[in-house]
């Protein structure tokens, strides 16, 4: 899938986790999702958009996102 190779190989992939039919990647240049069902990753506007996000984490449905900042 050409949109999974972008946001692993172009942005630098550090971590990824799923939230029901939600996927999350954090990459060097920010956080991006993908709806089950959408076939593209979307950028997360805001400070996460720039943020480079370093690790993800769950619980229910609260999704964690770890920065250098």
């Amino acid at each position: 899938d050409k949109n999974v190779r972008m946001i692993f190989g172009k942005h630098g992939c550090l971590s990824v986790i799923s939230s029901g039919a939600r996927l999350f990647a954090g990459t060097q240049e920010g956080l991006f999702v993908r709806d089950g069902a959408d076939e593209s990753w979307k950028s997360v506007s805001g400070k996460l958009s720039k943020e480079p996000v370093r690790h993800l984490a769950s619980f229910g449905n609260v999704i964690y996102v770890a920065t250098p900042t």
